[in-house]
């Protein structure tokens, strides 16, 4: 197996155990991070004004860091399994490349299958 066919494989392997809920993760901890990092963000009044455009223009009005806050609390191991099943569909999967040979491509062909 050629470097590429291992990159692609272990690749669809990962995203394979994603979408079966088999991510290794403490959601505790990975909501804290997200949370200091979401506040040490906000300390930036560059920061939170394109935070607070950004969050305008996604839903109509401005959240508040309390409101994101919340949002990152309210995130559970259940809904993160449930939109991976989405988004990690192997169907719905597709590869862009640069400089494969032709002699691969049948076998990224094989391996999206």
């Amino acid at each position: 197996m050629c470097s590429s066919d291992l990159v692609v494989q272990t690749t669809l392997n990962e995203l394979e155990a994603l979408r079966n809920g088999g991510a290794s993760m403490n959601l505790d901890e990975v909501k804290q991070k997200t949370i200091g990092f979401t506040i040490l963000r906000s300390e930036s009044p560059e920061s939170r004004m394109i935070q607070l455009g950004v969050t305008t223009i996604r839903t109509g009005k401005p959240k508040t860091i309390n409101q994101v806050i919340e949002e990152i609390e309210g995130v559970s191991l259940a809904t993160i399994n449930k939109i991976s099943k989405n988004i990690f569909d192997r169907e719905k999967l597709s590869l862009t490349t640069l400089g494969l040979s032709r002699e691969f491509i049948p076998k990224v062909e094989a391996l999206l299958g």
